[in-house]
């Protein structure tokens, strides 16, 4: 019972930092929907998609590997392999990434040159080596517990220091901001992130040994990649098609949507880090009782959690909307649709991380490759009928899909579904 009164409070400090991290988000989501122009807002929100999933193959799965082997590492008391593989991360995602980011640079002055400077894409792309680094620290930072100080850069430092210049370069303009000066923005607090984790983020002490596995670890942190790549593209892909199909101005409202409904994710994000070192110990070790446990746990806290916050949105969403001012008022249903997904979604639990964490990746990358196709497939059809709201319908059902999916093959492998925990098998893989 101690235990759990210990991981509560845990959970409650995380969600605790990550409210207050929301807080500053909408504060600078405000700030630039007040300083820029619809279309120039889309325009940003767009180009920050776009910088995130081309991120994504510069971290290449490496701040889930950290998750899942500094956890293995230290319970064995291992402190030589720990500080190896935790140079070898950081080498590889600042060299990755920055081959990564000057490709893309390449490509994008062949398509399109001046949407690459005028949309602060260059901007965005030339701080994402830092943000990178920064995601594999979060990952070492929590898989030691200390969850809120790998929180702090993403959730305090970030959008403090969005707010600070946007507002500084606002009043020094004394007009508009445009795109381009917003990616500096982005740039800015990037560096800033980075520099937060040089100063918290200490490696292990241990001796470091040659790296005689980076092969085996590069087998495992490339389905990680794809798995969580899928998943970032799915909850692009509305964003992306909403710009394509029916202009930018569009996409800004949408992002200030999901941006809202994005909540009633907190929960679940908060416990899933809380109870994740259970979540790969158990795994690793057969435990499944534990297993179940910790992930019946997730279920319940967070989606008790996600369902009440639901509720304080529904009295709160007119007079936030509002703040905005009338252009993004259409977001309102798009709120609805995405907030109730969220909140089943809770329910339904860390499904995604369990399975990622327990060499369950490649089933997981082919369950959110699945819904991402027909996330693609009914949004190109429905969007330019139906508009943001058919892009939230589409994402809603396509996230409840895999979800749903991905319960039933926990089940079938663990012995459990969850919220409910059924009989457990006593061996991984009996199920």
């Amino acid at each position: 019972m101690n235990d759990l009164t210990d991981r509560l409070r845990s959970s409650i400090w995380t969600m605790g930092i990550q409210a207050a991290g929301t807080v500053l988000a909408f504060t600078s989501t405000w700030v630039l929907t007040q300083v820029m122009t619809p279309e120039g807002f889309g325009k940003f929100t767009v180009a920050l998609a776009i910088t995130s999933i081309v991120g994504l193959f510069g971290l290449r799965g490496l701040d889930q590997l950290s998750n899942r082997f500094i956890v293995e590492y230290s319970l064995n008391d291992d402190l030589q392999k720990a500080s190896t593989f935790e140079w070898w991360v950081i080498r590889s995602t600042v060299m990755g990434t920055c081959a990564v980011s000057a490709i893309t640079v390449a490509v994008t002055l062949l398509i399109n040159r001046d949407w690459l400077i005028d949309s602060g894409f260059l901007s965005m792309l030339i701080g994402l080596p830092f943000m990178n680094y920064t995601m594999t620290c979060r990952g070492r930072l929590i898989a030691r517990r200390r969850t809120i100080v790998g929180q702090m850069p993403e959730q305090v430092i970030r959008p403090l220091l969005i707010i600070t210049i946007a507002l500084c370069a606002w009043y020094a303009t004394g007009g508009t901001i445009t795109p381009l000066v917003a990616g500096t923005f982005v740039l800015a607090a990037c560096v800033g992130m980075a520099a937060w984790h040089v100063v918290t983020c200490k490696p292990y002490r241990g001796k470091r040994e040659s790296a005689t596995t980076p092969g085996a670890w590069y087998r495992i942190s490339i389905p990680l990649m794809a798995s969580y790549g899928t998943f970032l593209l799915m909850n692009r892909t509305d964003l992306l098609l909403i710009a394509a199909l029916i202009g930018d101005a569009s996409a800004g409202t949408y992002a200030v949507a999901v941006r809202i409904a994005a909540v009633l994710r907190l929960p679940l994000f908060a416990t899933q880090q809380v109870f994740s070192r259970d979540l790969v110990g158990a795994g690793q070790e057969t435990r499944i009782e534990q297993l179940a446990t910790a992930a019946r746990r997730t279920c319940l806290i967070a989606g008790t959690t996600s369902l009440l916050g639901f509720a304080a949105v529904f009295v709160a969403l007119p007079f936030v909307l509002r703040l905005f001012g009338p252009t993004y008022e259409a977001g309102m249903p798009v709120v609805w649709i995405l907030g109730a997904t969220h909140v089943f979604a809770a329910f339904l639990g860390p499904s995604g991380r369990l399975l990622g964490l327990n060499d369950g990746h490649r089933v997981m990358a082919g369950l959110i490759l699945c819904a991402t196709t027909i996330n693609l497939a009914l949004g190109w059809m429905l969007i330019p009928f139906w508009g943001i709201v058919a892009a939230a319908i589409v994402t809603g059902c396509s996230t409840l899909l895999w979800k749903l999916v991905a319960a039933i093959v926990i089940h079938r492998r663990f012995g459990f579904f969850m919220p409910f925990t059924v009989k457990v098998n006593s061996k991984v893989g009996e199920g």
